[in-house]
């Protein structure tokens, strides 16, 4: 769970706490595959598996927050984007995500730095979803020609939630990790080498037998 909750926080603060004003990239480092399985995991693809739960899924394609969201006049929303599933549907009318998976927070806690101590009651999702709306804020970068999601209106967020919102420039970064320094965020965005130098087939270090996956009310929460 501490991994799946990583990719949400990173989410809400690139999309809340500090909206960005997106630069010129500079040169990515070249990574191997192997680097997803290892060092790169909390900032994975998540899917929520109806009986194992929480789990990570390796793909080439590098985002810093696979998530859809959802607004109302009270409340922002997310959820994470299953593997397989383009941007263009995520943000669409016609993706559904099962209401369990789904994070609420009350308008004005939007942007707390320690803003898991804010989440609603999944018990009251299903309501909440009926009278949200999926916000999509659809981006092009043309510099590497790629869409994105911009996420909620910054001056809306401001207004509903009674806090300045201060944007901030992003920088990559060619180490693992981000930093937020001042008004620049840096973020590790490599280009992943589908093959690695050696020739070596990229694998997670420890692989277990799907029978053996226990559900999350029966795991050990300190492993």
């Amino acid at each position: 769970m501490k991994n799946i909750f990583k990719i949400f926080t990173l989410s809400v603060v690139m999309n809340s706490a500090a909206w960005m004003a997106p630069q010129k990239a500079n040169a990515q480092v070249s990574v191997s595959f192997q680097v997803f399985y290892d060092d790169l995991s909390p900032y994975g693809r998540s899917y929520s598996e109806p009986v194992y739960g929480p789990m990570w899924v390796p793909d080439y394609e590098w985002g810093p927050g696979w998530v859809t969201r959802r607004r109302s006049e009270g409340y922002y929303g997310w959820a994470p984007i299953e593997p397989g599933i383009g941007i263009s549907l995520a943000y669409s009318s016609g993706y559904e995500v099962p209401h369990e998976r789904w994070t609420f927070v009350r308008s004005r806690d939007f942007g707390r730095s320690n803003i898991n101590s804010y989440y609603v009651a999944r018990s009251n999702n299903v309501t909440i979803i009926n009278n949200t709306t999926v916000i999509n804020n659809e981006r092009v970068d043309n510099t590497r020609n790629a869409s994105y999601n911009g996420g909620p209106d910054r001056m809306e967020v401001e207004k509903r939630s009674g806090k300045r919102i201060n944007p901030v420039a992003i920088k990559v970064s060619n180490k693992p990790g981000q930093n937020l320094s001042g008004s620049e965020l840096q973020l590790y965005r490599p280009r992943v080498e589908k093959i690695s130098g050696s020739g070596q087939k990229a694998a997670p270090s420890k692989v277990m037998n799907l029978k053996e996956v226990k559900p999350p009310s029966e795991r050990n929460t300190e492993n």
